[in-house]
């Protein structure tokens, strides 16, 4: 902030507790999110979407989590990740699976799978905190990459996707200047 409140008095608490207090915070805020769902939307290429944007976003959900996680509740994590890389995979999984699936479902079904899933972990872990939570969680992390090693190697279906492209997932090629 780089000017004082002048003029601008509250006269209710609920006023005083106001995340965007000043009014011209408020109106920035407005057209700063106007321009994020409006005018970025519009205006970006495909490279930016996929290859930029969106994991911008997950990346900001991911630290969202940690925050929540740390900073609110005082509560360590090492295996964050493996939740968040659970419901990636079935996200893709339901994408690659499933014909015609809109996108944005299996988004919404790869966050209910990864929530299913760290609730079989957090409901044993409900009593401990601290080191054991973390090595708790760092058990889930080690547990789901070995059994995604497992069954990558077992399944046909992933053998040939990643033979084909390296790792299964193909990356968006950069715009071309002409």
């Amino acid at each position: 902030m780089f000017y004082r409140e002048a003029g601008q008095f509250k006269t209710t608490y609920a006023a005083d507790q106001a995340l965007l207090p000043i009014r011209q915070d408020r109106l920035a805020m407005l057209v700063i999110l106007a321009i994020a769902f409006v005018g970025v939307p519009l205006s970006a290429s495909d490279y930016w979407l996929t290859a930029i944007l969106i994991p911008f976003l997950v990346f900001s959900l991911a630290a969202l989590g940690l925050n929540i996680l740390t900073g609110y509740a005082g509560q360590l994590s090492l295996g964050s990740a493996a939740f968040m890389a659970v419901g990636a995979v079935a996200a893709y999984n339901f994408q690659l699976r499933i014909p015609g699936m809109p996108i944005l479902l299996s988004f919404v079904l790869g966050g209910v799978t990864s929530a299913l899933v760290g609730m079989v972990f957090g409901l044993p872990s409900l009593r401990i905190k601290g080191f054991y939570l973390a090595v708790a969680t760092l058990a889930a992390q080690a547990s789901f990459a070995q059994t995604r090693r497992t069954t990558a190697a077992a399944s046909p279906m992933s053998s040939r996707a990643a033979s084909a492209s390296g790792s299964g997932l193909r990356a968006p090629s950069p715009p071309t200047r002409g």
